[in-house]
């Protein structure tokens, strides 16, 4: 009769302790899934449901009547906000600390876009006012048999062509920025410095880069006559590179959003180009007598690739390379790019 009891008793507690225990793990579960990051507060998409909903409310204001037509927004400058998106969304909310702590990285980042954004349009910045236009003229010199040319454009435009009588010739028209540029002769190799400074102008801070309607465009030409190295550092730019004419040795392009158009020639034997940029267009125009070899890293991009063979994963190799005696080499490393290249 006591065995009967004991048993029937052990049943009772096995029956009341299933429901707490499965209780436990159920709450594990969903403390798992919550440290996964699939609970709790995203600054992330706070963050980037602010800035769309703000840009969407500024063209409809506009559509509207209620916000002035010469008011703009370059998207394309906005490319960083997917950036700081990923940011935010890594930090946790499980903590009151690590919730302040983003909610005040949060509101700070979300006031500087906001001012870099608007700043320009509340200033009244005329462009056509303000825009002045800057001589660019660097002779070369006798000794040099050789050139390097290095551009720090910042965001804006660059059309460069051949046909200077000296190393380089061209103007900047800008209405926010200033220009140095110098040059050094060392061992025959005339370097040529063209860098962008500052974003003043006549004492006054403008906040245009944001903006459509600002100007910061370099047209210049090139000497086709003596070997060069071409080096261009640039924010969010519209690049136009024609060096058909040009001896070009060597070029590396170093941009973050860009749009690029490259002409190559056939004047030297061996050429190279190097690419390092971000969210970008970039289109090679190749003539018909030049092999090409490629090599493409990064993240996510698309290729347009006319008459190629593909080696590897990331190498490729037009159908002409081993026929032709001119060679091009290319590394391009992308981001979230497209390269395409084709031929004339």
């Amino acid at each position: 009769m006591e065995t009967d009891n004991s048993k029937k008793a052990g049943e009772e507690k096995m029956v009341t302790t299933l429901p707490v225990a499965e209780k436990i793990i159920s709450q594990k579960k969903e403390d798992s899934v919550c440290c996964g990051g699939r609970c709790g507060f995203n600054f992330g998409r706070l963050f980037l449901g602010i800035i769309l909903l703000v840009v969407g409310l500024f063209y409809l204001g506009r559509n509207m009547g209620i916000i002035p037509d010469s008011y703009n927004i370059n998207i394309w400058m906005l490319w960083p906000v997917l950036i700081i998106y990923f940011g935010l969304s890594m930090i946790g909310s499980r903590s009151w600390l690590s919730t302040l702590a983003g909610a005040v990285a949060t509101f700070i980042i979300l006031v500087i876009v906001m001012m870099a954004v608007f700043m320009g349009n509340i200033n009244n910045f005329d462009t056509a006012r303000n825009v002045i236009i800057v001589p660019v003229n660097i002779a070369r010199d006798a000794n040099a048999v050789s050139g390097v040319i290095n551009i720090k454009s910042g965001a804006g435009k660059v059309y460069l062509t051949g046909g200077a009588s000296g190393l380089v010739e061209g103007s900047l028209m800008t209405n926010f920025a200033d220009l140095n540029q110098n040059y050094s002769v060392q061992n025959g190799i005339e370097t040529a410095n063209l860098e962008i400074a500052g974003g003043q102008m006549g004492g006054q801070w403008n906040w245009p880069r944001m903006m459509s309607n600002y100007a910061n465009d370099f047209d210049l030409k090139v000497n086709s006559q003596i070997p060069l190295s071409l080096y261009l550092t640039s924010g969010a730019a519209d690049i136009n590179i024609d060096a058909s004419d040009i001896m070009l040795e060597r070029a590396e392009l170093n941009t973050g959003a860009a749009r690029a158009n490259l002409t190559m020639g056939d004047k030297v034997n061996n050429s190279s180009i190097k690419i390092d940029a971000g969210v970008s267009d970039i289109k090679i125009h190749v003539p018909q007598n030049v092999g090409v070899k490629l090599n493409i890293d990064g993240g996510l991009n698309s290729k347009k690739l006319d008459k190629f063979i593909q080696i590897d994963e990331k190498n490729y190799e037009s159908e002409n390379y081993s026929a032709t005696d001119k060679k091009l080499n290319i590394e391009a490393d992308l981001g979230v790019s497209g390269i395409g290249i084709d031929w004339r």
